[in-house]
């Protein structure tokens, strides 16, 4: 949104809210608090704030907070700021050619707040190499963003930013297609692209039928080779679908878009909870959306597996299910790779639990296998015999001894620490039990060269290391 229909859009959305609303406001219709929090303020107005750009929003936002009928409101906000200035009435939407619409935020892991504290590829290729050395058969798959992938309608975004997030999301696709369980279908859907058809939906943040059915033959194939033609997926008659970007904007967008069903016969003999699926949306979309007989993709094929979304799996509630499968599936969309970068140590930590590893040693200190710890941090370092560097590896430090008062606040836990310089991918790097600490060691780098900072309360030891080797071989399993 322009900085002048910015500073325009509450006024004039003012003007006509005196009108349409005021009848509702005099009967004593109030809009209710919002969200369990205090209504915006106004803010002051003088010679000094009405300069400033947010002096605006902060109106907006205030006015919107308190509109009787708001839902009506939002939608003549909308109204205006399209129909009157041509722009999006939200900072979330932007209006693309001929109706497109994008979702902003896909710009976010290019941006301050949003960007991965660690590079995303690496995160992807560390939890799908985890997956495989614990016997398991990864499935890993990250959806590209809506406005890398269909740039064909796409204006008014920064190219620069733009950029960025394409050379970000490029970066995560080229890992996974070096990986063996790693799966990007971002070549696929930019050759459909390419020809003339596009593989999202107008109005929506998710796929169309053929962006769908490219995902769900990846999916099912690399559960099974040959599963998708088992399956023989189909489009049935096209439906009206809501677009879920028409709410920000307060306008009903609907897309014509035919749902997908399963018109096989596939060999659905998987135990239950043989397999684990962690989505988000864009999964749940391609693979969980009725059929027109009330029945999904994921019914007909996958009957009594398990699904966990990702703040399950960042509260350790997809652990069990985890250890428990042969198979472990994992989608994120684009936007969410500092999710994904941030959560990753979750999965990481959780199956390289059950694996045994080469012994590495403490340099330093009272003995070679244990180290006691002070409440300041002081560095430490590790040797291995062989501290090979051609593939990454994982440092699992196991915690034999730490104290912990009854009478402490369950708030604040007594903490161990092993941090590294730098931000690594996946690093469980502090914990209030007795959970071994992981660190990731990437491709290219010494664990002598490994400088940790570790500190805990007095009594606290931390045990002799392990170092778990990530060719993408299954590793043997503890006793």
């Amino acid at each position: 949104m322009s900085s002048r229909v910015r500073t325009l859009l509450p006024i004039v959305w003012l003007l006509a809210l005196l009108v349409l609303p005021a009848t509702a406001y005099l009967v004593g219709v109030r809009q209710p608090l919002l969200e369990n929090r205090e209504k915006t303020a106004f803010p002051d107005l003088n010679r000094g704030t009405l300069r400033h750009e947010r002096t605006f929003q902060q109106i907006d936002t205030a006015i919107r907070e308190r509109l009787p009928l708001r839902g009506d409101a939002i939608e003549l906000r909308g109204r205006i700021a399209i129909n009157l200035f041509g722009d999006s009435p939200t900072k979330d939407v932007v209006l693309g050619e001929d109706g497109w619409l994008y979702y902003r935020p896909e710009l976010r892991i290019c941006e301050p707040d949003g960007q991965p504290k660690a590079p995303a590829e690496d995160a992807v290729g560390l939890v799908t190499r985890t997956i495989t050395a614990s016997g398991r058969t990864p499935a890993v798959i990250v959806a590209g963003s809506k406005m890398v992938t269909h740039r064909d309608h796409l204006k008014g975004v920064d190219a620069d930013a733009l950029s960025c997030v394409a050379a970000a999301e490029s970066a995560v696709h080229e890992r996974l297609d070096e990986i063996p369980g790693g799966y990007s279908i971002q070549s696929e859907l930019e050759q459909l692209e390419e020809s003339g058809r596009p593989t999202f939906l107008k109005s929506d943040t998710h796929w169309n039928a053929l962006g769908r059915e490219v995902f769900a033959r990846t999916i099912l194939d690399a559960v099974r080779p040959g599963l998708a033609d088992e399956a023989r997926l189909r489009p049935l008659d096209e439906t009206d679908r809501a677009g879920d970007l028409g709410v920000f904007i307060g306008q009903d967008r609907v897309d014509r878009d035919p749902m997908l069903t399963v018109t096989g016969s596939p060999k659905t003999d998987f135990r239950p909870g043989e397999i684990v699926f962690v989505g988000d949306s864009q999964f749940d979309t391609a693979m969980r959306t009725p059929g027109a007989d009330g029945a999904s993709i994921f019914d007909r094929v996958f009957p009594e597996q398990t699904v966990c979304n990702w703040t399950q799996m960042y509260q350790d509630g997809c652990g069990p299910a985890m250890l428990a499968a042969r198979t472990v599936v994992i989608e994120s969309v684009g936007r969410n790779l500092d999710l994904f970068a941030d959560t990753c140590w979750r999965p990481v930590s959780t199956l390289s639990s059950t694996l045994r590893g080469e012994p590495a040693r403490w340099v330093g200190g009272a003995s070679a296998t244990q180290r006691p710890l002070t409440a300041d941090a002081t560095p430490a370092r590790l040797t291995v015999d062989d501290d090979r560097t051609d593939v990454p590896r994982l440092v699992r430090i196991p915690v034999d001894a730490l104290p912990v008062d009854p009478a402490a606040d369950p708030a604040n836990p007594p903490l161990v620490t092993a941090i590294p310089p730098q931000e690594r991918a996946c690093a469980l790097a502090a914990v209030a039990d007795r959970t071994p600490l992981v660190i990731p060691v990437p491709t290219g780098e010494r664990i002598a060269d490994l400088e940790l900072q570790v500190a805990g309360p007095p009594g606290s030891e931390l045990g002799r290391p392990e170092v778990l080797v990530l060719d993408n071989e299954p590793l043997p399993q503890r006793d």
